[in-house]
């Protein structure tokens, strides 16, 4: 990796856990909107309780919470700071989650090992931090390679 994108990867990780650390104060609103009555009762008739959880914690407590944050922040960082590169948006993620799960536990007091002992349907918020990561980077590699090509084609004139 050269010397520029490792300042890249710094400054996402930087961008990440700054967005992390706002998300823990933003959860605290999302997780305290409650679901519609009946929601789950679908997902209860076809057996899958865990999958109700699922889905509305990725789309309403960490999809507000955390994915909207991170979609929004990633994708001006792709923009206009960084490029847009696998890299950089590893970093940024790793960043929300070293907030997320490493220095809020310890801000508040609650031990570390508890990210580990999940079931599977208490992953949105990292479903939901992949998802809008991945959607900033996607359109960001789109705009530089838009940029690329409008470049390309440009025809200068020789006036003399």
């Amino acid at each position: 990796m050269s010397g520029s994108r490792w300042v890249q990867a710094v400054v996402c990780l930087v961008l990440g856990v700054a967005v992390g650390i706002a998300s823990v104060f933003v959860l605290a609103r999302t997780a305290a909107i409650a679901a519609p009555q009946g929601f789950f009762a679908w997902f209860k008739q076809a057996g899958s309780i865990e999958a109700g959880v699922f889905s509305w914690d990725l789309l309403v407590t960490y999809g507000l919470g955390v994915g909207l944050p991170a979609f929004i922040v990633a994708l001006l960082a792709f923009r206009f700071v960084v490029a847009a590169t696998a890299g950089s948006a590893l970093a940024f993620a790793a960043g929300v989650l070293l907030a997320i799960h490493g220095l809020a536990p310890l801000w508040f007091g609650h031990p570390l090992d508890t990210v580990w002992q999940r079931p599977w349907f208490y992953y949105a918020l990292e479903a939901s931090l992949g998802l809008a990561t991945w959607a900033a980077w996607w359109i960001a590699r789109r705009w530089q390679r838009s940029a690329a090509n409008a470049r390309q084609f440009t025809v200068t004139r020789d006036t003399a």
